[in-house]
């Protein structure tokens, strides 16, 4: 339970193409070489009587593969002669620890080691000269934040979890991860691009939370990713000041969902700023007779003290029948003009691409197989 989930790692198709170095089993190839590289936690072992660990590793990999809800799940399938096959003509596991073991030599891995399997993927996209197909926002990369969990228990826990109070007493022990993908509008793929483990820290004595992780991995992110301008996009826990304050200081551009009841200072200045005609507004109607109406005005304080100003921005679809069909807020960095509000809509739209992917599948590495077509 103490690393990067290998569901963060899942393969699964993306496009057809005959680019041989972004197939499936080259992609596969990849991982395997990267954990074959992995240090090894277990001291002083007979190699026979020992499974390797990359076969352990690859073993979990496969199973968030085989979408198995657990272990037991995973081991009790391959008793099937075909899965066992599939295991090991896709991913060359010959062998398979039992389900306690194959925990204690996975846990025992260090997850900066395994998150370096990302840099991989990174390195073989951009050779392929895929990464500008993400491109948005005059040549910008939309990364997309968003947290879940990844393990939950009432009874099994380890020093990392983190705990839940219910209103009745029960404790519920569980791990998060914090995820990041790249995205673009009109491309339905996603291009796993970081993950960063939510969980107790060493030393420390307060809950971990998904702000502090993405305050842990975000620095890291631009000083390894210096060449590519990216653009933050994230939910209403990100649209505050202290966090705000962090991507201006890196100098990172965002759009961030700011709700009304979590900005009240906010949208009691653009009240007043709408009533003296200062908040721009466009509206047009497409050919299925639906409205679309955009909102719009810069340099607005985030809270009462101004000490942080951003732009602020709203979208709303009305249907054919009156009713409502979207609504939503953001603030950002960008000057919002008439002629950028849509777009900055799109990008702001966006961040469904990292919430709607399947629970049991949902790493930062679902649907890896950048098997692109030709550029």
């Amino acid at each position: 339970m103490g690393i990067v989930p290998l569901g963060a790692l899942c393969f699964s198709g993306w496009m057809n193409t005959k680019e041989t170095a972004l197939s499936f089993s080259s992609l596969v190839n990849l991982a395997r070489e990267r954990f074959n590289k992995l240090t090894d936690p277990r001291k002083r072992l007979k190699e026979e009587e020992s499974y390797p660990l990359g076969d352990a590793v690859m073993s979990g990999l496969a199973m968030f593969h085989f979408q198995d809800p657990s272990f037991l799940k995973f081991q009790k399938a391959l008793e099937d002669s075909e899965r066992k096959s599939n295991l090991t003509t896709l991913f060359g596991v010959s062998r398979v620890p039992k389900s306690k073991q194959m925990r204690t030599l996975i846990d025992g891995v260090s997850p900066t080691e395994v998150a370096e399997v990302f840099d991989d993927l990174q390195n073989r996209v951009s050779e392929a000269k895929l990464l500008s197909k993400f491109r948005f926002l005059g040549g910008r990369y939309l990364l997309l934040l968003d947290g879940s969990d990844y393990f939950s228990s009432d009874k099994c826990s380890c020093p990392g979890c983190l705990q839940a109070k219910s209103a009745d007493g029960t404790v519920r022990f569980h791990h998060q991860i914090l995820q990041l993908v790249l995205a673009k509008p009109g491309l339905k793929q996603v291009l796993p691009f970081a993950a960063e483990e939510i969980c107790r820290q060493d030393g420390v004595t307060k809950e971990d939370c998904e702000i502090n992780a993405a305050k842990r991995l975000i620095p890291r992110i631009v000083a390894n990713h210096s060449h590519m301008d990216l653009v933050i996009v994230a939910d209403g826990l990100y649209s505050h000041v202290p966090f705000v304050q962090l991507l201006l200081g890196l100098h990172l551009s965002f759009v961030l969902v700011a709700k009304p009841g979590d900005h009240q200072a906010l949208f009691e200045d653009l009240k007043g700023l709408r009533e003296a005609g200062v908040v721009g507004q466009i509206e047009r109607e497409d050919s299925q007779g639906r409205r679309h109406i955009y909102e719009f005005c810069n340099d607005v304080g985030l809270r009462g003290d101004g000490v942080v100003k951003a732009n602020w921005f709203s979208y709303q679809l009305i249907n054919k029948d009156g009713k409502v069909g979207y609504t939503n807020t953001w603030i950002t960095n960008f000057k919002v003009t008439a002629q950028s509000v849509e777009e900055l809509v799109e990008a702001g739209r966006s961040r469904w691409k990292i919430e709607s992917v399947p629970q049991a599948h949902k790493g930062v590495l679902h649907e890896i197989n950048l098997v692109a077509k030709a550029a």
